[in-house]
């Protein structure tokens, strides 16, 4: 729904195109036909788009053959520092049968000129078999108020102070597609008592665990 802020909608969609059909990319399509030239879904649903069309990734093969012939008749503005992206890496040797690819995602939300939530990954296809080494992800509401309480410092100014209370995110951290971290806060002050222990972290990471491994479709 167009009623939906921008973010949700584009988050739907990522979850919606991992099980590729016909009439959902038919629908897709008419989605973006009718979206304007500067829409957050606009800009970010034709980049990942364009990016399956030219993937190398044995996971993306099936719909990347469904999208072959897809050609979107309208483009929108995609200047990442102010429009929803998706990018996107990779690289597969046949010989080997093995690539890499990393690929990342920056979601603004409707209301806010700052991005919302940001993630990355790195894969590793190793004869046929899919590994996602490594994936990060963030998401931050408020930043206007943090950028508001710094311009006011900065300019000196008698403003009402910026209600920094409003800031809050999440982030998270998987290796071989364990959770080795995952913290949230709300307001700054809740910031002061996390910390960061390389050691722990190191730790955590040498633990057994039952990696997961996904089977490529190629």
């Amino acid at each position: 729904s167009k009623s939906e802020d921008a973010e949700l909608r584009n988050t739907a969609y990522l979850q919606l195109i991992q099980c590729p059909s016909t009439d959902l990319i038919n629908n897709i399509q008419i989605v973006l036909e009718g979206e304007p030239e500067d829409s957050q879904v606009g800009s970010f649903i034709s980049s990942h788009i364009a990016n399956l069309q030219e993937t190398a990734s044995p996971l993306k093969e099936d719909v990347k053959t469904m999208l072959k012939d897809l050609v979107l008749s309208k483009t929108f503005n995609m200047n990442p520092l102010k429009n929803s992206r998706n990018f996107e890496k990779s690289f597969f040797l046949e010989s080997i049968n093995s690539g890499i690819t990393g690929e990342s995602n920056i979601l603004f939300s409707s209301d806010s000129q700052f991005p919302r939530s940001a993630s990355a990954n790195l894969t590793l296809d190793i004869l046929g078999q899919s590994v996602n080494v490594v994936e990060l992800g963030g998401r931050l509401e408020g930043v206007e108020y943090l950028v508001e309480s710094v311009q006011n410092k900065l300019l000196k100014t008698e403003k009402v102070q910026a209600n920094l209370d409003a800031v809050k995110g999440s982030g998270f951290a998987r290796v071989f597609g364990n959770e080795l971290a995952y913290n949230r806060f709300q307001g700054l002050t809740s910031l002061a008592g996390m910390t960061f222990n390389p050691l722990d972290f190191l730790i955590q990471l040498s633990k057994d665990h039952d990696f997961s491994f996904t089977q490529s479709m190629q």
